[in-house]
């Protein structure tokens, strides 16, 4: 177990490389499945079966989750196969119990999801609660929980859902919330997930710019304002001399023209008299 133990932290240093089909094809099948499970990953509202060499392979959040004493050597080997005994879940010696109850359920679920199936959905996959957040909040917490589980794959992958979704919900109210929680001072969003946000915001400025919202967000989040005005340089060379007029003109704008969504977020509003 212990020669085991170093293998599988070996593996979770190991620089990542792109997943063959092959081997996803062949772990897709025992996501959430007791076949050959030896962990029980704990939720408020579900257990998830799973695998420890699958999560600490990618994780190493979850290999130091899993020290060699908390299972019994002889109960492994008992009916063992390369994934582990086969019965492994019927019975408690053999099954970690990993706790993470204080956790959002869905997160987890697609945490999981992804060592499984080297990807995620930014809608529910499970019936799990709480309900889906929108898109766009909901791939911010997949970001968040990537660096926290220490999944670099899982990083990639919800950077560029956030940049889609971000790019479809631009003009709703969705948008504006991500961005206000990206920015908070408690927010763990990182950098790079923040940029995400303030490079669709720079390529929609001359609409975003006239919205009561998203003023308000240049004048809380001072940040946010500092990255919306460089990724507008980067974004349109000639508006970088008329940033001061889009961040802080006083005059009435037109009213600006927004699409609708088949998601449920309202779009964004005028701006108020007088800002």
């Amino acid at each position: 177990m212990q020669i085991l133990g170093t293998v599988l932290r070996s593996l979770a240093r190991m620089e990542t490389k792109p997943y063959p089909l092959d081997l996803v094809k062949g772990l897709e099948k025992y996501f959430d499945s007791p076949e050959y499970s030896d962990v029980t990953i704990r939720c408020i509202t579900k257990d998830f079966y799973a695998h420890r060499v699958v999560l600490a392979s990618q994780s190493k959040f979850f290999a130091d989750a899993f020290p060699d004493s908390d299972i019994d050597p002889a109960l492994l080997l008992e009916g063992s196969t390369v994934l582990g005994n086969a019965n492994a879940h019927q019975n408690p010696g053999c099954q970690q119990i990993v706790n993470m109850q204080d956790e959002n359920p869905r997160v987890v679920e697609n945490v999981l999801c992804f060592m499984y199936h080297a990807d995620y959905r930014d809608t529910p996959c499970l019936n799990v609660t709480p309900p889906p957040a929108d898109p766009i909040m909901f791939n911010l917490q997949m970001s968040v929980a990537a660096d926290k589980f220490e999944v670099s794959c899982l990083k990639r992958c919800a950077e560029e859902k956030l940049r889609d979704a971000s790019e479809k919900l631009w003009n709703t109210d969705a948008f504006v919330k991500a961005i206000a929680y990206a920015y908070s001072e408690t927010s763990r969003v990182d950098v790079m997930a923040r940029s995400v946000l303030a490079e669709v915001a720079a390529r929609h400025a001359s609409d975003l710019s006239q919205t009561i919202a998203f003023r308000d967000l240049l004048d809380e989040f001072l940040q946010f304002n500092v990255d919306f005005t460089e990724a507008v340089v980067k974004t349109e060379p000639d508006m970088s001399q008329g940033m001061p007029s889009i961040v802080w003109n006083n005059s009435e704008p037109k009213e600006p023209q927004l699409e609708s969504t088949v998601f449920p977020s309202t779009p964004l509003g005028k701006r108020r008299d007088g800002l």
